[in-house]
């Protein structure tokens, strides 16, 4: 498996996680589609899900363009998400397993606070996981919708994380 970073709007990444074996893929986060899209070009690789870790628009404003140019590509997110994330097409929970080829496979955590509906994508091989805007380089995301107990739950949790975990940020500025 492999991710390649995508830098999208002018201070985000997306993320194609690729199943070299098979040139399936999934895209973390897809704030705009050009980026995106040039980059599945670029790697020549079939999207077959996009995985969003909440419904701001800075992480699903090219859900819609993904799914329009690949057939049956699948729009996850997170259950409470239902009717905010354009296309979402699988509604997943806090356990849940999501894969794409025979490589790339993550379970799903349920990580409250800067949204009601913020989920990370935790892969195993490599240890790595994508946060959307529950973690920053230097501190958490605002509390929108959630409480201060639900993102310090949620941030005590990802630190539980094994050390070896490798963190992919969202968002790149501070």
């Amino acid at each position: 498996m492999r991710i390649v970073t995508i830098p999208c709007r002018s201070d985000n990444y997306s993320y194609l996680l690729i199943c070299e074996e098979t040139r399936d893929a999934a895209v973390v986060d897809p704030s705009e589609a050009a980026p995106v899209l040039a980059a599945i070009e670029a790697e020549g690789v079939n999207i077959k899900a996009v995985w969003n870790t909440h419904h701001h628009f800075d992480h699903v404003g090219g859900n819609q363009e993904i799914a329009k140019k690949f057939s049956g590509c699948a729009i996850v997110a997170h259950e409470s998400d239902k009717g905010r994330v354009p296309g979402q097409t699988v509604f997943v929970k806090e356990g849940d397993s999501v894969a794409v080829g025979k490589e790339v496979r993550a379970t799903v955590i349920f990580n409250p606070g800067h949204t009601t509906g913020a989920i990370s994508y935790l892969l195993e091989s490599p240890a790595a996981v994508f946060t959307g805007d529950t973690l920053f380089a230097a501190g958490c995301g605002r509390l929108f919708e959630g409480t201060a107990a639900q993102m310090h739950a949620s941030l005590v949790r990802l630190t539980s994380l094994p050390k070896a975990t490798q963190i992919y940020l969202s968002l790149i500025h501070i």
